[in-house]
C-alpha cells in the first residue's frame, strides 16, 4: 500500500526542485490537484505575496531533517 504524502511534503519536494534547477517547470504535465496547489504557492511566494511566503516559511520551518542536512530559502521581497 502507498503511503499517503501530506501536504508540507509536497511543499517541500517542490521547493527542492526548483531550488536544485531554478529553470525547470515546477510541475509535468501531469499533476495531482495536491501538486497544483503547492506549485501556485510557491510560484505566489517568489513572487513575494506575503501570505505566500508565511505559508512556505512556516512549512519549510517545521521541517525535522532533509536528506541533503541543510535547507535555505532566500526571498526577496521589492516593493
Amino acid at each position: 500500500m502507498a503511503k499517503n504524502k501530506t501536504f508540507d511534503d509536497t511543499i517541500k519536494k517542490l521547493c527542492r526542485k526548483k531550488i536544485t534547477d531554478p529553470d525547470e517547470a515546477i510541475i509535468g504535465p501531469s499533476f495531482t490537484v495536491q501538486q497544483a496547489i503547492a506549485a501556485a504557492i510557491i510560484k505566489r511566494a517568489l513572487g513575494g505575496a506575503p501570505d505566500a511566503v508565511k505559508l512556505v516559511r512556516e512549512i519549510l520551518d517545521c521541517q525535522d531533517s532533509l536528506d541533503t542536512g541543510e535547507f535555505k530559502v532566500n526571498i526577496k521581497v521589492v516593493d
